[in-house]
């Protein structure tokens, strides 16, 4: 699988979840470029690098890092912590989705989660997940 496939799976599992508004594929910094964005808003780094162990691997890893922001002021009803939850909460059932396709997908190790406020922005609260993920290669 291509990083033009992989992007397009992805996308297509955001676009069938409800509360995620908006899919972008994009360095972090695209974040603020586009103020017209539906939140929460699903950002994927564009994965730089992909190993393939062997040549006779029908699978090829990707180093994964992806965002989830969404629009925070402290006046609101929400506590951060809680607005963080609900972020955390939408980031893994994204990853259950993952999980649930073993045929295509599967999760090297541990996933490195980060909450935090989105720098230059203190209107986004956001949450990081890092992880490597072996894609299956239909090469022949």
């Amino acid at each position: 699988m291509n990083l033009t496939e992989l992007k397009t799976d992805f996308e297509t599992i955001i676009n069938n979840m409800s509360l995620i508004k908006t899919f972008v594929f994009d360095d972090l910094f695209s974040i603020n470029i586009d103020r017209d964005k539906d939140y929460p808003v699903f950002l994927l780094k564009p994965a730089v690098t992909s190993r393939i162990p062997k040549l006779s691997d029908p699978y090829e890893n990707y180093d994964i890092d992806f965002f989830i922001f969404d629009l925070f002021k402290q006046d609101t009803y929400k506590t951060l912590s809680e607005a963080w939850d609900d972020l955390k909460e939408q980031a893994d059932l994204f990853v259950t989705i993952l999980y649930d396709n073993p045929a295509k997908y599967m999760i090297v190790g541990e996933i490195n989660i980060e909450r935090g406020h989105f720098q230059h922005n203190d209107s986004l609260a956001g949450v990081r997940y890092q992880f490597e993920l072996k894609v299956f290669d239909c090469r022949e």
